[in-house]
Protein backbone atom coordinates (compact mmCIF):
# COMPACT_ATOMS: atom_id res chain seq x y z
CA UNK A 1 0.00 0.00 0.00
CA UNK A 2 3.01 2.57 0.74
CA UNK A 3 4.66 1.43 -2.78
CA UNK A 4 1.57 2.84 -4.45
CA UNK A 5 0.85 6.09 -2.37
CA UNK A 6 4.79 6.47 -2.79
CA UNK A 7 4.36 5.84 -6.74
CA UNK A 8 1.34 8.24 -7.26
CA UNK A 9 3.34 11.05 -5.28
CA UNK A 10 6.50 10.79 -7.71
CA UNK A 11 4.13 10.89 -10.68
CA UNK A 12 2.54 14.03 -9.10
CA UNK A 13 5.81 15.80 -8.60
CA UNK A 14 6.61 15.26 -12.03
CA UNK A 15 3.93 16.19 -13.59
CA UNK A 16 3.79 19.07 -11.61
CA UNK A 17 7.53 19.85 -12.83
CA UNK A 18 6.75 18.97 -16.30
CA UNK A 19 4.72 21.72 -16.69
CA UNK A 20 7.67 24.66 -16.36
CA UNK A 21 10.65 22.34 -17.05
CA UNK A 22 12.12 23.63 -20.90
CA UNK A 23 15.09 23.23 -22.84
CA UNK A 24 18.96 22.66 -21.24
CA UNK A 25 21.55 23.87 -23.62
CA UNK A 26 25.49 22.83 -22.77
CA UNK A 27 28.29 23.79 -24.31
CA UNK A 28 31.93 22.93 -24.01
CA UNK A 29 34.69 25.61 -25.09
CA UNK A 30 37.34 23.07 -24.83
CA UNK A 31 35.96 20.29 -27.15
CA UNK A 32 33.73 22.93 -29.16
CA UNK A 33 30.70 20.28 -28.15
CA UNK A 34 27.31 21.81 -27.73
CA UNK A 35 23.74 20.39 -27.12
CA UNK A 36 20.20 21.58 -26.92
CA UNK A 37 17.68 19.31 -25.15
CA UNK A 38 14.32 20.07 -24.86
CA UNK A 39 12.09 18.79 -22.09
CA UNK A 40 8.78 19.91 -22.77
CA UNK A 41 7.13 19.39 -26.28
CA UNK A 42 4.77 22.29 -25.08
CA UNK A 43 7.56 24.87 -24.01
CA UNK A 44 9.69 24.19 -27.04
CA UNK A 45 6.73 25.03 -29.33
CA UNK A 46 6.44 28.09 -27.84
CA UNK A 47 9.70 28.65 -27.21
CA UNK A 48 12.76 27.64 -29.25
CA UNK A 49 16.24 27.77 -28.11
CA UNK A 50 18.08 28.28 -31.63
CA UNK A 51 21.90 28.16 -31.20
CA UNK A 52 24.14 28.87 -28.42
CA UNK A 53 27.91 30.94 -29.32
CA UNK A 54 30.52 31.55 -27.58
CA UNK A 55 33.80 33.57 -27.93
CA UNK A 56 37.05 34.77 -25.57
CA UNK A 57 36.91 37.92 -23.95
CA UNK A 58 39.98 39.08 -22.40
CA UNK A 59 40.56 35.85 -19.99
CA UNK A 60 36.44 35.15 -19.92
CA UNK A 61 34.56 33.04 -21.87
CA UNK A 62 31.10 35.11 -23.13
CA UNK A 63 28.72 32.91 -24.44
CA UNK A 64 25.29 33.71 -25.98
CA UNK A 65 22.12 31.52 -26.64
CA UNK A 66 19.54 32.55 -29.07
CA UNK A 67 15.76 32.31 -28.65
CA UNK A 68 12.95 32.02 -30.37
CA UNK A 69 9.33 32.68 -29.63
CA UNK A 70 8.01 30.63 -32.02
CA UNK A 71 4.46 32.08 -31.06
CA UNK A 72 2.55 34.93 -32.62
CA UNK A 73 1.77 36.28 -29.07
CA UNK A 74 4.88 37.38 -26.44
CA UNK A 75 6.22 34.77 -24.17
CA UNK A 76 7.65 34.86 -21.06
CA UNK A 77 10.71 32.21 -19.71
CA UNK A 78 13.42 32.36 -17.14
CA UNK A 79 16.98 31.81 -17.69
CA UNK A 80 19.75 30.47 -15.34
CA UNK A 81 23.42 29.51 -16.82
CA UNK A 82 25.89 27.31 -14.36
CA UNK A 83 29.24 27.73 -15.09
CA UNK A 84 31.65 23.85 -14.59
CA UNK A 85 35.61 24.34 -14.93
CA UNK A 86 37.43 21.91 -17.01
CA UNK A 87 37.12 18.83 -14.54
CA UNK A 88 33.48 18.91 -13.84
CA UNK A 89 33.41 21.08 -10.72
CA UNK A 90 30.83 24.28 -10.81
CA UNK A 91 32.15 27.51 -10.62
CA UNK A 92 29.99 28.94 -7.70
CA UNK A 93 28.75 32.67 -8.62
CA UNK A 94 25.72 33.14 -6.15
CA UNK A 95 24.93 36.51 -7.81
CA UNK A 96 23.73 34.53 -10.95
CA UNK A 97 19.83 34.19 -10.83
CA UNK A 98 17.18 33.12 -12.78
CA UNK A 99 16.73 35.90 -15.35
CA UNK A 100 12.88 37.40 -16.44
CA UNK A 101 12.60 37.54 -20.10
CA UNK A 102 9.86 38.35 -22.42
CA UNK A 103 9.87 37.76 -25.79
CA UNK A 104 7.81 38.75 -28.20
CA UNK A 105 5.35 37.01 -31.02
CA UNK A 106 7.52 35.55 -33.28
CA UNK A 107 11.00 37.64 -32.01
CA UNK A 108 14.44 36.31 -31.74
CA UNK A 109 16.49 37.20 -28.62
CA UNK A 110 20.10 36.56 -28.04
CA UNK A 111 20.91 36.35 -23.88
CA UNK A 112 23.89 36.87 -23.41
CA UNK A 113 25.91 34.96 -20.45
CA UNK A 114 29.71 35.82 -19.21
CA UNK A 115 31.81 33.30 -17.06
CA UNK A 116 31.97 34.74 -13.35
CA UNK A 117 36.22 32.95 -13.40
CA UNK A 118 38.61 32.77 -15.72
CA UNK A 119 38.65 28.76 -15.01
CA UNK A 120 35.16 28.43 -16.27
CA UNK A 121 34.85 26.43 -19.77
CA UNK A 122 31.27 24.84 -19.69
CA UNK A 123 28.23 26.32 -19.49
CA UNK A 124 24.86 24.87 -18.81
CA UNK A 125 21.84 26.91 -19.71
CA UNK A 126 18.17 26.11 -18.36
CA UNK A 127 15.37 27.59 -19.38
CA UNK A 128 11.78 27.49 -17.82
CA UNK A 129 8.17 29.11 -18.29
CA UNK A 130 7.86 31.89 -16.94
CA UNK A 131 4.82 34.19 -16.13
CA UNK A 132 4.18 37.41 -18.16
CA UNK A 133 2.36 39.19 -15.02
CA UNK A 134 4.10 39.57 -11.72
CA UNK A 135 7.65 41.04 -11.30
CA UNK A 136 8.80 41.82 -14.63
Amino acid sequence: MLRHYLIILTLLLLWGCGSTAGTVATLDTGTGEKKITPFSSQFAGMIKVEDIIYRKTGNLIEAQIQLTNQSSKSSALELKGKWYDAKGFEVDDTKELWRHIIINGKETKAIKLVAPRKDAVKLEVLTREGKLEGNY
